[in-house]
């Protein structure tokens, strides 16, 4: 997903070119869904916003549980239950970054001391 992202440079410049050869914004979800550039990939993730929202609050929670080398494996079953209490709780306001982050750090999960 992130190469739709190319466009915009380190600092966020937006750009058509890098290293004097044309970026290619395209790219193809785990579903065979195709998109090209950002505007695409905002409505595709938009259009599967349950999804979307679901998969960044198990990233978000792996990472303030147990670090960095948690964030890509598979979501353990019993954290789930703390992944929809998040997402329920950030739904009052909108899901925005700050209800997201406040709602893990109020989460059973973060409060309890690491294994």
């Amino acid at each position: 997903m992130g190469y739709a992202l190319e466009n915009f440079d380190p600092v966020g410049r937006w750009r058509a070119e890098a290293n004097e050869e044309p970026i290619d914004v395209s790219g193809i979800l785990a579903d065979g869904t195709e998109f090209e550039g950002p505007a695409e990939l905002r409505r595709v993730l938009l259009d599967r916003q349950a999804a979307f929202l679901t998969t960044i609050t198990e990233r978000l929670l792996a990472y303030a549980v147990k670090g960095r080398q948690e964030i890509f494996q598979p979501t353990p079953a019993e954290r789930m239950p703390a992944v929809r209490a998040v997402l329920r709780e950030a739904a009052s306001k909108d899901y925005t970054w700050s209800s997201l982050l406040a709602a893990i750090a109020r989460s059973v999960p973060f409060r309890e001391p690491a294994q």
